[in-house]
């Protein structure tokens, strides 16, 4: 399996709740950039506010700015780590149930060589880990989880603490 066949795998089921965070976050822009129009358009200069006059600035800017990050956050659900490796999958294997039985395991799905769980880190937040084991290599991707809301972008970084511990063990074991 390839790189790009593996993040399809990733996409497949998400492809909807995808499109919403996208819709989220023009939303956010427009209504943003609405409020910077409205206070252009109809001034927002009053006297009583002095030279704190553009603090109202403030709120339509955190409406476009919350929209820019989610763009530029929801396409890293999908990156992929790679790992090579020449051990056989059965070592393979064994070092990545070695790593999961530190986790806090929720759920488990293995399929062939495939493997996702969802896992529950120190802070009480959920995360999935993806991963798929070859010959040469293994492939992998973490990204947060919440079972109200099938997928979010505001992880507050625990997708890339997850990828970061991840991949200094299997790089440490293979």
């Amino acid at each position: 399996m390839t790189i790009d066949q593996f993040r399809q795998t990733l996409k497949k089921p998400e492809k909807t709740d995808a499109l919403l965070n996208y819709l989220t976050c023009i939303f956010f822009i427009g209504c943003g950039l609405w409020f910077i129009y409205d206070l252009v358009t109809n001034g927002f200069y009053h006297p009583e506010l002095g030279n704190r006059k553009y603090l109202i600035l403030i709120f339509p800017l955190t409406f476009v700015v919350i929209g820019i990050y989610g763009f530029w956050r929801i396409p890293k659900d999908y990156q992929i780590g790679c790992v090579n490796s020449v051990k056989s999958i059965e070592e393979k294997w064994t070092i990545v149930n070695e790593y999961l039985s530190q986790l806090k395991i929720r759920s488990k799905r293995i399929e062939n060589t495939q493997i996702e769980c969802v896992y529950r880190n120190k802070y009480l937040n959920s995360l999935v880990i993806s991963m798929y084991l070859d010959d040469n290599k293994i492939l992998y991707n973490v990204r947060s989880f919440d079972p109200t809301i099938k997928k979010g972008f505001i992880d507050l970084g625990l997708s890339k603490r997850g990828t970061k511990r991840l991949k200094k063990f299997l790089e440490d074991r293979l």
